[in-house]
């Protein structure tokens, strides 16, 4: 730099009012002889100074596009949050358990075989709950007792359950019976459940009909066409005897076990029925009785092996007569095996008839007699509004016993 160029520089004031786009780095310099020196200097710093700020300016793109770039994924698609780490042994195990499938105890019901599911609710189970001793009956015969009662899983279209037709019909047939007797007469009734075959005349063999369910059959035919078997086999016998003692022996018991011997002569009696007189081995105490049979009612059970036989009969207490003199007409033997129950009684009897060597077995459901009739007589005075549904059920539940036994010998 040479001496001309110095006093040709302009002053302060010159190069303030020279330009207005001059730089403020320039406009503030000192005209010393220090800063005229190092002018290369400063020149270097200003240099720097841009650089650090265009170096900022790509900074700033920078950042701003790559947030730009994150924030755009985030809409797309949400990011999967991830696992907190376990730090403990404890949470570790606790992470791996949340992590394993869920193992159930039970199946859920989708994954069940039918046979499961039958298995574990009862393939034969109903659906209406037990029954009460009050049910709704309606004047069109929509619904009654038959032994509906609690809550069904399902309701009908009306809401209303209709009855079961065996029991309403055997009901109706037991209604008419004792609705023809005299009151005294009605005092003496009996109304036994007999299990045995229903045999066909013609073959002297079961009865085959075109039926799969329960069926009862007319009384006329019953009589022309059919007679009954009153026995079962000792297997059948023994599986009920089994099966009773189990009851028995339940806490508390559902039944209860009592035994007896007897010996029963029948002799010819003046008009109608039969004089019975039952001499007691283990009291000692003798019985006479004129038995008489009102009416039968035969029910054929396809799906079990045994049928049923609903007989209705009076047992009237008599006096001795002069034909307890001669021989009797019959001579019975009973070894007899009995398991009362809140509705009646369950007689399971081997019985020995005259000389034979061999013991038939039989077995029988008695309706408890004094109940039943007490619900009649409600009824027919009026007393009680619910005595006929009560009538009803009572009988569904003798049925239903008598049912219970035969299916359990038959599976």
């Amino acid at each position: 730099m040479d001496i001309k160029s110095l006093i040709d520089r302009p002053t302060a004031e010159e190069t303030a009012s020279s330009s207005a786009t001059s730089s403020p780095v320039i406009e503030s310099r000192r005209h010393t002889v220090s800063s005229l020196l190092n002018d290369d200097g400063e020149a270097e710093a200003i240099k720097a100074a841009a650089e650090r700020r265009e170096e900022e300016l790509r900074q700033e793109q920078h950042e701003e596009e790559q947030e730009q770039s994150e924030r755009r994924p985030q809409q797309e698609e949400p990011a999967t949050p991830e696992k907190k780490k376990p730090e403990k042994e404890e949470d570790k195990e606790k992470q791996r358990r949340r992590d394993k499938p869920r193992r159930y105890k039970t199946p859920p019901i989708w994954a069940q075989s039918w046979k499961q599911f039958s298995r574990r609710f009862g393939a034969s189970r109903n659906v209406v709950a037990q029954p009460s001793a009050v049910a709704v009956a309606d004047a069109d015969g929509s619904g009654g007792a038959g032994g509906v009662g609690g809550e069904r899983l399902f309701s009908t279209i009306t809401g209303v359950v209709p009855f079961e037709d065996l029991s309403r019909k055997v009901t109706e047939w037991l209604y008419g019976n004792l609705d023809q007797l005299e009151t005294d007469a009605r005092q003496h009734v009996e109304v036994e459940l007999k299990l045995g075959t229903i045999c066909d005349k013609a073959t002297e063999k079961r009865l085959q009909m075109p039926v799969v369910t329960e069926t009862i059959l007319r009384s006329d035919y019953a009589r022309a066409d059919t007679f009954f078997q009153a026995c079962m086999s000792d297997a059948q016998f023994n599986n009920a005897n089994g099966f009773l003692d189990e009851l028995a022996g339940k806490r508390p018991p559902t039944v209860t076990r009592q035994l007896s011997k007897t010996r029963d002569s029948i002799y010819a009696a003046r008009g109608p029925g039969k004089t019975r007189v039952t001499f007691n081995e283990g009291t000692g105490a003798t019985e006479r009785v004129i038995k008489t049979r009102i009416a039968d009612l035969m029910i054929f059970s396809p799906g079990d092996l045994l049928d049923i036989r609903i007989s209705i009969s009076t047992e009237t207490p008599a006096q001795p007569s002069a034909a307890e003199n001669g021989n009797p007409a019959t001579v019975r033997h009973k070894n007899r095996q009995t398991y009362v129950h809140s509705t009646g009684q369950v007689d399971l009897t081997s019985v020995v008839t005259g000389s034979a060597n061999r013991a038939t077995k039989e077995l029988e459901v008695e309706l408890d007699a004094a109940q039943l009739v007490c619900f009649f007589d409600a009824y027919k005075s009026g007393a009680d509004p619910q005595a006929m549904d009560k009538f009803e059920d009572f009988i569904r539940s003798g049925v239903d016993n008598t049912r219970i036994i035969a299916r359990r010998i038959s599976r």
